[in-house]
């Protein structure tokens, strides 16, 4: 495998992984408005995962930088790449 099909491949598998991280940032959001929705109706509501215990806003908010911080860099990846070519 020569150096440009590495870099391809890297690319590649940089995009899959943020891609992954925006999907999860996305259901992040989805679990913290549900318990937001739930706290909204009286109910007492923490989000608890195998490591953590937070609140349905802390959810909430990771989820959306999670998944607004992944976006970002696959575009200024997609914008690197049109300013890069050298067709």
């Amino acid at each position: 495998m020569n150096k440009s099909q590495k870099k391809k491949r890297s690319k590649i598998n940089s995009i899959i992984l943020l891609t992954i991280l925006f999907v999860t940032g996305l259901w992040t959001v989805d679990i913290g408005a549900s318990a937001l929705a739930l706290q909204s109706a009286g109910f007492d509501v923490q989000v608890q995962t195998l490591f953590f215990i937070r609140s349905a806003s802390q959810q909430y908010h990771i989820g959306l930088m999670l998944a607004l911080l992944s976006f970002i860099i696959i575009c200024l990846m997609f914008v690197n790449e049109v300013l890069n070519d050298k067709r």
